[in-house]
Formats: structure tokens, sequence, C-alpha cells
């Protein structure tokens, strides 16, 4: 019995549990049945980059609420902000999507702003 190498127990169980993260990881491409739906711009191909993807929708769905709001005040202030350099507070970042960096469309004579990349047309 050899106590100073890898025992062939100790080398199997390194196997498993590298083979268990792989599936973790990567479970989607592997056929596991808990896979995310499909996202319409393709993003996210892993689960770890799904559930990146998905906070991006959600930093994009805060943006596009926090900027209509903006645009509500200062309707409701009697002012038609006809672009976002009209908007107080509302900076460079928060006029396009986080994800495809595409940037938000303002549509002034309804006071509406909303984002156009695939996926975000109901945010």
């Amino acid at each position: 019995m050899n106590k100073r190498g890898f025992s062939m127990i100790g080398l199997l169980f390194a196997v498993v549990v590298v083979g268990v993260m792989v599936l973790i990881f990567l479970g989607d491409d592997f056929g596991m049945g808990t896979s995310l739906p499909e996202r319409p711009d393709g993003e996210g191909r892993t689960s770890i980059g799904k559930v990146a993807a998905r906070t991006k929708d959600e930093v994009c769905r805060s943006n596009l609420r926090q900027v209509n709001m903006a645009v509500q005040i200062e309707q409701n202030s009697g002012n038609t902000p006809s672009s976002f350099s009209d908007l107080p507070g509302i900076g460079p970042a928060m006029q396009k999507c986080p994800i495809g960096e595409e940037a938000y469309y303002f549509d002034a004579a309804a006071g509406k702003v909303t984002c156009p990349h695939p996926g975000h047309e109901n945010f």
C-alpha cells in the first residue's frame, strides 16, 4: 500500500467532484432538464451566463423605470422634455441598455422611453 501517492479512491473522488462541477456550471449544454428558457437576444449560453444576463435585464428595467419617472415628473411640472438632456439626474449610463449598449428610444410626443434590445420591448 502506497501512502505517499494518490490512491485509486482519491483519484476517483476527484474526478467525480470535477464532473459534478462541470454539470453545475455547464448544465444547459448537457441536457440536465433544469435549463433556463432561451433568450431572444441569444445572450448567456451557460447557466452562469444566463443569470448574469438576467441581472443586466433587471438593471435595464430599473433604468427605464427611473427615466420614465423623470419624464413624468417633468411633465407634471409643466415641462415637456424633448431629449435626455432635458431630464435632470439622467446620466449617459442610464440612456442605454446595459446588455447590448443600444441607446434607449425616447418618444417625446408620448413621453415614453423604451429599450430596443430584443426581449426588452415590454419593460
